[in-house]
């Protein structure tokens, strides 16, 4: 949202937000300093729906987006009821079973048949959609902002290496990402460990490690005797730094919806390795210079291998931003939203 709010202003389109929580988060300053309205609902079900029903007669907005899997039903619903036009987009490879499978189905035909539009964030995420649940989605790629996460100059990319201590000799792996089990960082860990990864790799581990398997992750590579080449550099604001001190951006998830972190990556030249899973391929299918590999140690490893010998230092990828401009440009998403903005249907339901 701050990456895109000359677009939104641009294409005539005033954004509020609701933050669903016990505070507004640490980000709402930023969000609010770029002019976006923050509004607050506390987490519980009748205060968020109560609340949100309050909030609707009160600020009458013509059309309520609604980025929540949790409630989202009931949010649209109410929002439908008071005459607002809905936009539902999903942002993951939801892989309910059973009653939970057979509720959302049902669900998103009601809420469909009430007008309701559903965007998916990437084509793994739409066919999931049309498996799971018989939801015809349609696709339009989340955004990354390019200019905060470009290409590094030389000097850049040497002063992020000098900050981390980094040498010449060092081939820099990174992953940015939460400890959640999904997430799949001990698959780096464990190739770290192997003869076929080259000694003078460095894994750099951004993220939040004191959740999920980041305790375990730790003592993985304690165990594998890996403290001296894996630096958990917990959560950082420095991101675009960060990367420009790697050499080869890692992911290794048992699944995504879209992939921020990696498309940021791609932004800033680095080259990528992700896992042969849901919402990865989905950037594989853009271009095969990104590559895929089986979501497991060895595989991992003989790929990093293969990479670091033909992808020296020295040689960027100008291919990776040129597929961040095309495809993931912050103009591009928002013209695609205003079209489904305008094209909803009024009133509510018949």
């Amino acid at each position: 949202m701050v990456a895109a709010r000359e677009q939104w202003i641009e294409q005539g389109i005033e954004c509020e937000l609701i933050a669903v929580g016990e505070s507004v988060g640490e980000f709402a300053t930023t969000l609010e300093a770029c002019g976006y309205r923050i509004h607050q609902l506390k987490p519980s079900r009748f205060s968020l729906l109560f609340g949100f029903f309050l909030l609707l007669l009160k600020r009458r907005p013509d059309v309520v987006h609604i980025h929540t899997e949790r409630a989202s039903f009931w949010l649209a619903l109410e929002s439908r009821l008071l005459g607002r036009r809905v936009v539902q987009t999903i942002h993951n490879v939801f892989s309910f079973s059973g009653s939970l499978q057979r509720e959302r189905k049902i669900q998103r035909r009601i809420s469909r048949n009430l007008g309701v539009t559903f965007v998916a964030v990437g084509t793994s995420v739409a066919q999931n959609e049309q498996v799971q649940f018989d939801n015809n989605a349609q696709v339009i790629w989340n955004w990354v902002d390019l200019e905060k996460f470009s290409p590094p100059t030389r000097q850049q990319q040497d002063q992020a290496r000098q900050a981390l201590g980094l040498t010449d000799d060092d081939f820099a792996v990174i992953s940015v990402g939460n400890c959640w089990p999904e997430k799949n960082h001990s698959v780096i860990i464990e190739a770290m460990a192997l003869e076929t990864t080259p000694p003078h790799v460095v894994y750099l581990h951004v993220g939040d490690d004191s959740v999920g398997e980041g305790m375990q992750e730790h003592l993985l590579a304690e165990n594998q005797s890996l403290t001296n080449r894996i630096r958990f550099l917990g959560t950082r604001s420095d991101v675009p730094q960060l990367l420009h001190a790697a050499n080869l951006f890692l992911m290794p998830s048992a699944y995504e919806g879209l992939p921020i972190a990696a498309i940021e990556a791609l932004a800033t030249n680095l080259p990528v390795l992700l896992g042969d899973s849901p919402g990865l391929r989905d950037l594989h299918a853009l271009a095969d210079a990104i590559c895929l590999a089986k979501v497991d140690a060895p595989s991992f490893s003989s790929s990093i291998a293969e990479i670091l010998l033909n992808s020296p230092i020295e040689t960027p990828n100008f291919q990776s931003r040129e597929i961040a401009e095309l495809w993931f440009d912050p103009a591009r998403g928002v013209a695609r939203y205003a079209e489904v903005y305008r094209n909803q249907p009024q009133g509510g339901p018949r």
